[in-house]
């Protein structure tokens, strides 16, 4: 999982009226994957975020994991005091494995920081980290703050999971 491209569009544009943090993510072999198709990674997501339990129906057998991640990162922006609209995604035809998305943010601060805290968040549940490193076990409580302070302390520019 990648990210190719980030832009910010602020104010009304051709896909709204609000702002929105528009990326362009290389998902490989898992960007046609649903949640059926990745065994357990709902039940880690829930438990590890419990409000992504809203959208249980994207979570269940339907959801592709490009939603899953667009979930996650209006979560991390909520889980930091910020509200936004629902997420928009749209998939890029003709490049595969790579998903056009767009997430609705209130600065392109908050937007960099939740997709940087998503990022994080999927790679470890999917199990994206060095050989020999454990996964990390945190209560519930404390993964939206982690990882806030995850990509807090990213350098600027680098938007891929640790």
């Amino acid at each position: 999982m990648r990210l190719i491209e980030q832009h910010y569009l602020k104010g009304p544009n051709r896909w709204g009226r609000g702002n929105y943090l528009r990326l362009l993510i290389d998902l490989g072999d898992l960007h046609l994957a649903a949640s059926a198709d990745l065994p357990g990674v709902a039940e880690r997501l829930t438990a590890l975020l419990p409000g992504l339990e809203v959208r249980a129906d994207v979570l269940q057998h339907q959801g592709l994991l490009a939603e899953m991640l667009g979930m996650v990162m209006l979560e991390m922006q909520r889980a930091a005091g910020n509200g936004s609209a629902a997420e928009r995604l749209q998939l890029l035809i003709g490049r595969k494995g790579q998903v056009r998305m767009l997430i609705s943010c209130e600065s392109e601060a908050e937007g960099v920081k939740a997709c940087a805290a998503a990022f994080a968040i999927f790679a470890a549940v999917l199990g994206e980290r060095p050989a020999g490193q454990a996964a990390p076990r945190l209560p519930p409580k404390e993964v939206a703050p982690v990882a806030l302070a995850m990509a807090a302390a990213m350098p600027a520019g680098t938007m891929h999971a640790p």
